[in-house]
């Protein structure tokens, strides 16, 4: 079996159980994207020699470095617009909700420009319900939707909005300041989890961290020198010899 992307310590439900792993109805060997992935599963109870760590095939290249893209700070930041990009899920609650919040997060702010993206395999219903639900609370001009990719929408983002997205690498990747905003009655499904990690989930808390990165400093700078070195631990670059043994074997 091949892991293909992180995932939540509360998806419980990906983690094979102590039984499934005795009577052998889980895989031969679980191929997994990095360490902490392999940490993951032995946590939960994977044997460990049943658990290796074979690479991120999708996302390969995380481990390097990426030159910033971080803007020019200037000294008077009214002066300069800023674009933020929030990433729905695929289910519907969870979807309006970091979509409002974020929305109403932005209301007093200038010069700001939001993009509501929407996960490809989004159901068209899903897409209604989000853009009726800020219809009905918001009345600005500021925001609008897509559905291109999140590569290429990360090209001229200031900030990612984000829940329960893996979204959240590619921006780390990129040098691009991330924000988590989790659920104000649900599980944290957030799959990026540091040691020191803050979780917004009010629209207060949002602004506070909107106006941060549009104020952003030296503190900011370092945050996101933190956050990037902790991808080697998320992904590893593809075993070939491994994956290649496996396969004559």
């Amino acid at each position: 079996g091949i892991q293909h992307a992180p995932f939540s310590d509360q998806y419980l439900s990906l983690f094979p159980s102590n039984r499934q792993w005795v009577e052998r109805i889980t895989p031969d060997i679980l191929l997994v994207i990095g360490n902490k992935a392999k940490d993951q599963f032995i946590k939960y109870g994977s044997p460990i020699n049943r658990v290796m760590v074979g690479g991120a095939l999708r996302m390969s290249g995380f481990t390097k470095k990426q030159q910033t893209k971080f803007k020019v700070p200037i000294k008077n930041p009214r002066q300069q617009s800023y674009s933020i990009l929030v990433t729905c899920p695929l289910e519907k609650n969870q979807a309006i909700e970091i979509a409002s919040k974020s929305a109403l997060s932005i209301m007093h702010i200038n010069n700001i420009k939001m993009v509501i993206n929407f996960h490809p395999l989004s159901e068209q219903s899903l897409i209604n319900a989000v853009k009726s639900a800020l219809n009905d609370i918001i009345k600005i001009n500021n925001i609008v939707y897509s559905d291109q990719s999140v590569s290429s929408l990360l090209e001229n983002v200031d900030l990612l909005i984000y829940n329960s997205s893996s979204t959240v690498f590619n921006a780390i990747h990129n040098r691009i300041p991330t924000l988590y905003v989790g659920p104000e009655n649900g599980l944290d499904l957030n799959k990026f989890f540091p040691k020191k990690r803050a979780v917004c989930r009010n629209v207060k808390d949002i602004q506070v961290a909107i106006k941060a990165v549009i104020g952003r400093n030296t503190k900011s700078e370092n945050l996101i020198d933190e956050k990037e070195s902790l991808l080697v631990s998320y992904f590893s670059e593809p075993n070939k010899v491994l994956f290649k043994t496996l396969i004559c074997d």
